[in-house]
């Protein structure tokens, strides 16, 4: 059997367990749709609090900030030395 076959097979196989997912509605290009935190919709920003992710940047050492398969933000701020 050929391996466009196994593919095609696959494609249509319904899940063993829990729901189908059709893959048909996702979206597998690799073009970063959103480039910043500055670009996300206010639904955006009002999902990313609810999951704990403040937008600030007051309150936190780092942040890692990921949509689709882009990272778009990445920031450490500079650790201050312990004072005792």
């Amino acid at each position: 059997m050929s391996e466009q076959v196994n593919l095609q097979e696959a494609l249509v196989k319904k899940a063993a367990f829990g729901n189908d997912i059709d893959l048909e509605k996702f979206d597998d290009n690799n073009e970063q749709h959103v480039q910043s935190t500055a670009e996300l919709s206010a639904a955006g920003k009002e999902r990313l609090e609810h999951v704990g992710i403040d937008l600030e940047r007051e309150n936190r050492s780092a942040s890692f900030i990921q949509v689709d398969n882009a990272p778009i933000e990445a920031e450490v701020k500079p650790q201050l030395p312990l004072v005792p």
